[in-house]
Parts: C-alpha cells; structure tokens; sequence
C-alpha cells in the first residue's frame, strides 16, 4: 500500500518523525530516483525493468556502531524484476544499505584522503569475488563455501561518494553484543572464516599480484592525523591510570614513555614482508565488522565480514590481536585463547592445502603474533575504549577538532575498560609489549 502524502518528502523518501531522533537524516539525493537507477543497472537480465514506488529509509545501525560511515538501510516498494543481491522476480520490498560519508566535515575530509570507498569498492566487486572463485574451483573435495561478505552493488563519488550494498539482515544475519565480547562457538567461527579469507588471499597474492596491486599500503601511511590521536590517545589512557591509583599507577609512566614510538613502530611493521607469509588483511576485524547468523536452535551457523575499507596486505596477525584485543567476551580472552589460534591455524593449513599454496604451521602464526605484539597497545588503549562504552557514543569529527578530544575522554573512566586493564596491563608486561 502507498504512504500517505504527509509521509513522503519532495524525493519520494518515506519518514517517520521519530527516526532519526537526532541523528543526522540521510543525505537529499537518497531518493527515489537514486534508487530507481541502482537497481535498473542490477536488472540487465530481467524482460522489464523494476520500478520503485517509494522507499523508507532508516539508520541500519545504533548510533556510535558505526564509526567511518553512515549506513542507511533502504526499504523499496518496486514493481517488476530485481537483479541478483536485491531479490530477483515478482514485485514486492526489496532492501539495500547505502553507506555514506560521514556528516562531519573533518571526518569527511580524513575519510576521503584515506580512500575507505575506493578500497572497500574494489575489494568487494573484485578482489572477494575471485577469492571465493578460488575457493570453487579447488575441486570436488570442498563443499561450496560461503561467501566472505555481501555483495556490492554500486558505488560511485556522484551525487556523492557513496556503496549500496547487499542488505543481509533478511537473511538473518546480525551484530553481536559488543559489550559482551563474542562467546567460544562464535569466535570459533569468525576465526575459521578468517583463516578461509587469509588464506585465499594468499593465493591470489601469488597468482593475480596486479588485482591487489591498487590497495593502501597501509591506511596509517595515509593518515597524517593519525600519530597526533594516537598521542592524545595515550595521553588519556596514562591520565586514567594515576587517577586510578593504586596498581595502574606504575603504567603512567610506561605508556607516556610510548608516545613518539609505538605509532612508528606499527607503521613500519604494518606492511608486505618479503620472504615471509602474507596476506590480505581485513584491517579493522573488531565485533561490530563481524556479521553471524543464527539457526533455528539459536546456535551460531554463518557469519560475513563487513567494512573492508582498510584492507591491505601485511601479517595476519594483525587481525588476529584486534580481535583478540577488542572483541572477544573475558572468558574467551583467557580460557580459549591457545585453542582459538589452533581453529585457525588448522583452518588456514587446510585451506592453503587445498589450494595448492606452500604450508604455514600454527608455530609460524605464534612467530607472526610475536612479531605484532607491539599492536597490543593500540589495539588495547586506542580501539577497544569506544568499543566498550556505555550509554553514550564516540564521536569522532570532536576527535579531530583541535582540543575535541577532552570530550571524548571519560571512555577511558568506563567500569568495563577498567576491568579489561586489571588485567591486561600486568599481561603486556610479562609478555615485553611494553618494551620499544
């Protein structure tokens, strides 16, 4: 049935007045027509093109979910056949996600002069697909795998820069607690699928150099902010410290001592390493980039990556100690650790076998982590603050204005953050993370 007339704006858009509540609203030229030409290029196959009705569009995440973009979930009443990714067929709603820049002006700018569009668009209309080709075609001997992500299904910079992407919530997929961390059997999965992603990677790397030719070294080449909030950063988290007294304030010190070294230090390991095992990275693999989908049992069965705009390649491990660092629940940081790591040790090893590539053992991912450890602090005192906020959201552009990030200080005052440092501050220690 057709909205009422009160309901539309001059685009065609469906709102209701208590969607956005005091969000952003999404930007004037998602409208009707953009979404009418988005899925008539997805509908070359079909006998008649669709055509779009109306659409409602409303935020696909919970504010400070979702911190390099704006995700907009669009819901279209369409008339005739749909292309692949969209739902193919008779009439009825079909959902898209459109990703936009994010609204403030210096986040913009950063994003922008880091290429996180360009990336993500290149990765997910090329180099993922003739991964999972690879997988396919490694014989009879594998069961057809399932994809890494969702598909992409345009992207361009006008009316601006912007993805539509394959909405997967249909499907039954989902984020999980980011409070709570991932439990065992959905670490156990999303480490498998990493393994399958690394490992596939690898094999393209080797054959198809040229397809991943046009990724970022790095994203922290690219980023001359960066250094100056990891500083600030630091800053913080040493304030929170000696205001904590007691135990944490011998780590004043320590992490001060950081500053000017552990962002170089990341960078210049952060990289392609000759001679040894690389692959391409994710990048950005914490809780809220991990999709799972649940059986009718409620037990965990699928799951997709998302945010593949810092993928680059380098050392696996780099994935492996943000997950770890930022995303799994206490009980699997310190009980399932070591077995996690074998889950995908063993999965990579099948993987690599599979596809005829040269053997890496589960000692060679520990020397990859060791020689990551350093990552640890970022991982720790720069990610995993926001990830463990409570009723209240991180805000990046106050993060970038010059002075803004007193704002955002008090994440390193959360009850949650406190009990994660109980205890990993004495673990950098044993394990030399401190040590530059």
């Amino acid at each position: 049935m057709a909205p009422a007339q009160d309901e539309l704006r001059d685009n065609g858009v469906v709102t209701v007045d208590d969607v956005w509540q005091g969000r952003t609203p999404p930007p004037e030229w998602l409208d009707v027509a953009f979404v009418q030409r988005v899925l008539t290029q997805r509908s070359a196959n079909c006998e008649t093109e669709p055509f779009v009705e109306h659409i409602e569009v409303r935020y696909a995440t919970a504010e400070g979910d979702n911190y390099c973009s704006q995700l907009f979930r669009v819901r279209a009443r369409v008339r005739g056949c749909v292309g692949a990714g969209v739902g193919v067929g008779a009439s009825g709603p079909r959902c898209v996600l459109v990703k936009c820049l994010p609204p403030g002006d210096a986040f913009r700018r950063l994003v922008e002069a880091q290429g996180f569009f360009r990336t993500e668009a290149h990765v997910m209309r090329h180099v993922v697909p003739a991964m999972e080709a690879l997988l396919r075609a490694a014989g009879p001997r594998a069961p057809r795998p399932p994809p890494f992500a969702a598909r992409c299904l345009a992207h361009g910079p006008l009316p601006d820069t912007h993805l539509v992407l394959q909405d997967l919530s249909p499907e039954g997929f989902g984020l999980a607690d980011r409070l709570q961390g991932l439990d065992a059997a959905s670490a156990r999965l999303a480490a498998r699928a990493l393994a399958r992603f690394h490992a596939a990677s690898a094999a393209l790397l080797r054959r198809r150099p040229r397809l991943l030719a046009p990724l970022p070294r790095s994203p922290l080449d690219a980023a001359p902010t960066d250094e100056r909030q990891a500083e600030a950063y630091l800053a913080a988290a040493a304030r929170a410290f000696a205001a904590w007294g007691g135990p944490f304030a011998r780590y004043h010190d320590k992490v001060l001592s950081l500053q000017g070294k552990i962002f170089k230090k990341v960078q210049a390991m952060d990289r392609v390493r000759p001679g040894k095992f690389n692959v391409m990275v994710h990048g950005d693999f914490w809780i809220n980039n991990i999709l799972f989908k649940r059986d009718t049992k409620g037990q965990v069965c699928d799951v997709r990556f998302v945010d593949l705009q810092m993928c680059h390649v380098s050392n696996p491990a780099f994935d492996l100690l943000l997950l770890r660092y930022t995303s799994l629940s206490e009980d699997v940081f310190w009980h399932d650790w070591d077995r996690l790591l074998e889950e995908y040790a063993g999965v990579l090893a099948e993987t690599l076998e599979l596809l005829g590539e040269p053997p890496v053992t589960l000692e060679d991912i520990r020397r990859d982590l060791e020689e990551a450890k350093h990552f640890a602090v970022p991982a720790s005192l720069l990610w995993l603050p926001p990830v463990k906020m409570q009723g209240a959201t991180y805000d990046i552009e106050q993060v970038l204005e010059e002075g803004g990030f007193d704002s955002q200080a008090g994440m390193y005052h959360t009850p949650l953050f406190r009990r994660w440092m109980e205890k990993l501050l004495p673990l950098f220690d044993k394990e030399g993370v401190f040590d530059l």
